[in-house]
């Protein structure tokens, strides 16, 4: 029977076991219009999609920004004369090697080296024969995954896993499923119930892939009782081990661990790399792995590359020979120790509650657990316009899971480059706490078109904007009798017309918070919901209105009540504008001197369009009914609400587009409105989880 082949949309261990292989024919265009060979892509080519930290690439590389994303080693620690010196001496000493092709297992040379550096953990048995050299141990992971695994195979992987081997594994077409994590690495009990589901199932495990020292991006180390219970695990079940494995030698409290490889030669095949200990830019790595094994890997490579290139290996070889690496492993391991305590330190003191993360012994990242409900790759974005980056953990699932997680990378950055990123990064993680906890109790998933509805919109807006209105309420009083002046246009303002406009914006300053929620209203909820809330919402503002002029002492001409009232009424919905953007961009983490000008050179255009409106309005009013008391009140009601209207009209032709990111954020963080969790997707300790370690993240005020 065909092996099962996954579906061409890409999504991994969701597929039937015993599903028929897809033929090309079946494959449906994708996009023909734009790429007219759409049609003729293989299947396999259909879930390719760019990894989380390829994306970041254009964010980290601005100066401004804080990289926590990716995992460069820090280069410049080398001694960068001597390498530049040694490697013009290769080329001119020995270019007619250097530059030329080689043997697609790899230079001899460096091949017993390479056995040199492996026997620092153990593997004291390697020969060069079964060594191939490789083009980083990247590609040493694709060739392994290219001569094991067929399409639909099952592969067995920690959770989380290294993104670059999530994506050679999708690329081939395997169902990948997680094995659970915790402090002291891959779970033994896991991983034989992981094997057990699958013989149940009928699929065929074809190994376990496992970065057992300084994981990444957990940073935790498998203990050594567990090296012992998964090598026996490997022999009772007849399982191949993948024991990839580029950050051993970068300890900060213990000698090296000694390998899986070094307790098992025949079922654990090792990768290898120099991209952390020497230079990453050379792309020079190798895989250990028994000579029947070699033979089909080397054959892979020639079909791939002819052969690694030979001026790297020269160079690596070299560098071995010649410099004491030895020594400079120790130089790497003391700065990459400086900047995880640089980068602990900082997440202790600035972390708010509910976050947590692991203690790495070694490497170079730091996983970090969210505080409930929060969600790492929706936070993105603030975090890069707040100048910090990092990794969301949904990259290293296969299954899509893993959104409160995040990686954080310590080996670039210098130690104080490193307590700014992370200052920033909890001020972002702060900002979303509070927004979270504002919006927690506001329905954004349906539309609202009842009173109660509109009276929790009021409610909402009133606490966004209390802080920021009182002062403005506060000087509209102060201010009332000046503004009579202005208000009825002469100096020579008499007692009764400033008793009259002071009250008339006393009430309408009263009136300023409910106010408030127009720019909320509109630049949220307007964009997502039902039409009729908005429109609700501004008639239940002016019939706040209404009966609070009807407190105003009729001791003076209705029209000069109608005046305060209208003056306030503009003043009040322009100050609650301004007043609620601010508040809720502070709350989002994103106020800039810039963004204030914005929002004030918009609502002063806002204000004087919805006045000019207004008091064409009146007068047309005016006119109609005559004075008095009553036309006083049906002229105020319809000036209030052409203003109102001009007002909304500007926030939502300046606001909606950035509305609609916000609610899309807000909804997804709300209980139930996300994917679907599995049965691995619940507190720390569930399988498919490592549990984060609280080093005591500080206490909130």
């Amino acid at each position: 029977m065909p092996p099962p082949v996954p579906d061409p949309s890409g999504q991994l261990g969701t597929h039937s076991p015993g599903a028929a292989p897809s033929s090309s024919s079946s494959v449906s265009p994708r996009h023909p219009r734009l790429d007219p060979l759409a049609d003729r892509y293989a299947a396999r080519t259909h879930g390719m999609k760019s990894s989380e930290i390829r994306a970041l690439f254009s964010v980290v590389s601005r100066p401004e920004v804080v990289s926590l994303a990716g995992g460069m080693p820090a280069v410049t620690a080398l001694p960068l004369d001597a390498v530049g010196s040694m490697i013009g001496e290769l080329v001119s000493g020995m270019g007619a090697q250097t530059l030329q092709y080689g043997s697609g297992q790899g230079d001899p040379r460096l091949r017993e080296r390479i056995c040199d550096v492996m026997a620092l953990e153990g593997i004291t048995d390697a020969s060069p024969s079964e060594v191939v050299v490789t083009v980083g141990s990247q590609q040493g992971l694709d060739l392994v995954t290219r001569v094991f695994i067929d399409p639909g195979d099952v592969i067995l992987a920690e959770a989380p896993s290294y993104v670059g081997a999530l994506g050679v594994f999708q690329s081939a077409q395997a169902r990948v499923r997680h094995v659970a994590m915790d402090d002291d690495g891959l779970v033994p009990e896991a991983l034989e119930q992981a094997l057990l589901e699958a013989r149940a199932a009928g699929d065929r495990v074809k190994f376990l892939y496992t970065v057992p020292n300084f994981h990444n991006p957990a940073g935790v180390t498998l203990s050594e009782p567990r090296r012992q219970a998964i090598v026996a695990i490997a022999d009772r079940y007849d399982l191949l081990v993948i024991e990839d494995n580029p950050y051993g030698l970068l300890g900060f409290e213990q000698e090296p661990m000694r390998a899986l490889r070094a307790r098992n030669s025949e079922r654990v095949i090792y990768l290898g790399s120099f991209s952390k200990t020497f230079s990453p830019g050379l792309r020079v790595g190798w895989v250990l792995a028994p000579l029947a094994v070699r033979e089909k890997l080397v054959l892979a490579t020639e079909a791939q590359v002819l052969c690694p290139p030979s001026l790297t290996q020269y160079a690596v070889a070299r560098y071995l020979d010649t410099q004491p690496w030895r020594e400079q492993i120790k130089v790497f391991s003391e700065l990459y120790r400086e900047r995880r305590d640089a980068c602990l330190e900082s997440l202790t003191a600035l972390m708010p509650p509910g976050t947590t993360w692991t203690r790495p012994r070694g490497g170079f990242y730091v996983w970090l657990k969210l505080p409930h409900g929060l969600d790492a790759k929706l936070m993105q974005p603030r975090a890069v316009n707040a100048h910090v980056a990092y990794v969301p953990g949904i990259g290293f699932y296969a299954d899509g899971s893993g959104r409160e997680y995040m990686r954080l990378s310590y080996c670039y950055p210098e130690p104080e480059r490193i307590r700014e990123g992370v200052r920033r990064l909890a001020r972002v993680i702060e900002a979303e706490l509070d927004l979270h906890s504002t919006f927690d109790t506001v329905d954004t998933g349906t539309a609202r078109a009842d009173v109660p509805g509109v009276v929790a919109d009021l409610v909402l807006g009133t606490r966004l904007s209390a802080l920021g209105l009182l002062p403005v309420t506060a000087l509209l009083v102060v201010l009332g009798p000046a503004t009579a002046t202005v208000a009825f246009g002469h100096g020579n303002t008499t007692v009764e017309e400033a008793r009259a406009v002071g009250t008339a914006l006393a009430i309408g300053a009263f009136g300023l918070l409910p106010m408030a929620v127009t720019l909320l209203q509109l630049r949220v909820f307007y964009a997502m919901k039902d039409a009729r809330t908005p429109t609700l919402i501004q008639v239940a503002m002016v019939s706040v209105r209404v009966p609070l002029m009807l407190l105003v002492p009729v001791v003076v001409e209705p029209r000069h009540v109608v005046a305060g009232l209208m003056l306030a009424t503009g003043v009040t919905y322009v100050a609650g504008w301004i007043a609620g953007d601010i508040a809720l961009r502070r709350r989002l983490g994103a106020l800039r001197t810039r963004d204030a000008l914005d929002t004030l050179l918009r609502t002063a255009a806002a204000s004087v369009v919805a006045e000019l409106l207004g008091w064409g309005a009146v007068t047309l009013v005016e006119r109609a009914v005559g004075e008095g008391v009553a036309g006083s009140l049906v002229t105020l009601l319809v000036g209030t609400v052409v203003i109102g209207v001009a007002v909304s009209a500007g926030a939502v032709v300046a606001r909606v587009p950035e509305a609609r990111g916000v609610l899309d954020r807000i909804r997804s963080r709300r209980p139930g409105s996300g994917p679907p969790r599995g049965p691995d997707q619940g507190d720390a300790d569930a399988p498919g989880r490592p549990p984060a370690v609280s080093t005591g993240g500080r206490q909130r005020p």
